[in-house]
């Protein structure tokens, strides 16, 4: 039986592996339009962007012959975009901050001048990607620890405009691993859950429940798409896209430790209540979530490492229900999630990534 579930685990890691080592899904472009004075397109124009986000740090391309550029497969996190033609003024746009399925349109206007003359621009970043019909949200780790909810998909994804769980939840107190989330009429087998690009949602009841738990630590953006879907997604609904951390060449760590019991909560229970039979409410019997997360290099500049642990639980004394001795029922939801992530600098421009989640 062991052997089993070694092979088991090793062959949904091989599968990970096989899976995140090709263009993933969630990433974001940088395209626009280069032009001169005379407002006429320039081709031929090395267009660079570079970012700490990059494992090769940065990534070139050469505008065509309409004057267009379009640099795919990049990761979330903050760019520096730079223009440069022999006889013209080198352009830097510096800022960029590029969210998880985004398409930013950074355009240029070269003038003519020596090439040792650098013109840098810093503003704000596009706020608006002209190039879908795509309708989502994009979360960020500062939101998500901000947002006064239960650390889960569900509870934060209950937020947005036009989006329910389909239950009253108060910090997560219903909505543990249980339940959907569903948009405009939908149902909850329309939910598609994805990390990276990768669906992970299992066969179980019509293939509606995600195939790991929700470990809020091990992610640094959700993004959350209720409708104009794209065609490579199976499914109308609630489309979430859960964009992993990794670890670079800087050792970062950070940790959620939260912790509460039936003494911070009050109670409306009455005499009437308990003269009429109605002793226990339900109420909360005992919560923690205890988070902590840490990455760094192996090698710097060629292999990361990053991992996760999160222990978690929200039990509930359930309304009037009592045990044999007396003492009232609780329902107990205890659970638990093991996150790890290598990622490994192969070339110049490749990278493969093994992710183990248990």
């Amino acid at each position: 039986m062991e052997k089993k579930k070694v092979l088991r685990s090793s062959l949904v890691a091989a599968i990970w592996m096989l899976a995140s080592s090709g263009p993933a899904l969630a990433q974001s472009a940088i395209s626009g339009v280069v032009k001169d004075a005379s407002v006429a397109v320039l081709p031929g124009v090395t267009v660079t962007v570079s970012s700490p986000a990059l494992i090769e740090k940065s990534k070139s391309t050469v505008s065509d012959g309409s004057g267009q550029y379009r640099i795919v497969d990049l990761r979330p996190g903050t760019y520096v975009v730079s223009f440069e033609l022999t006889g013209f003024q080198s352009i830097r746009r510096e800022g960029i901050a590029l969210e998880a399925n985004f398409t930013a349109t950074v355009n240029a206007d070269m003038k003519v001048g020596a090439v040792e003359e650098t013109i840098t621009v810093s503003g704000d970043s596009p706020l608006v990607d002209v190039q879908t019909t795509a309708k989502r949200e994009v979360l960020s780790r500062d939101l998500l620890d901000s947002l006064p909810t239960g650390r889960s998909f569900q509870g934060i994804g209950a937020t947005l405009p036009a989006m329910s769980m389909g239950r009253f939840d108060v910090a997560g107190s219903n909505a543990m691993q249980q339940g959907v989330l569903v948009v405009y009429g939908g149902t909850g087998t329309d939910l598609a859950m994805e990390v990276d690009g990768l669906n992970v949602m299992g066969t179980l009841d019509k293939g509606w429940y995600p195939l790991v738990y929700h470990n809020d630590g091990e992610f640094q953006e959700m993004v959350y798409q209720v409708a104009g879907g794209p065609a490579e997604s199976q499914t109308g609904g609630v489309r979430i896209n859960m964009i992993p951390k990794t670890g670079g060449n800087v050792f970062k760590g950070d940790a959620t430790v939260l912790y509460s019991t039936t003494r911070f909560q009050a109670s409306n229970l009455t005499d009437s209540l308990v003269s009429r039979g109605y002793k226990s409410p339900g109420r909360l019997e005992k919560l923690w979530d205890v988070d902590p997360t840490f990455g760094g290099p192996i090698r710097k500049d060629r292999v990361w490492f990053f991992g996760s642990y999160r222990d978690w639980a929200y039990n509930n004394y359930v309304g009037n229900i009592f045990y044999r001795d007396g003492s009232p029922g609780v329902d107990d939801n205890h659970v638990q999630a093991f996150s790890t992530r290598l990622t490994f600098r192969s070339t110049e421009r490749d990278r493969i990534n093994f992710s183990w989640d248990r």
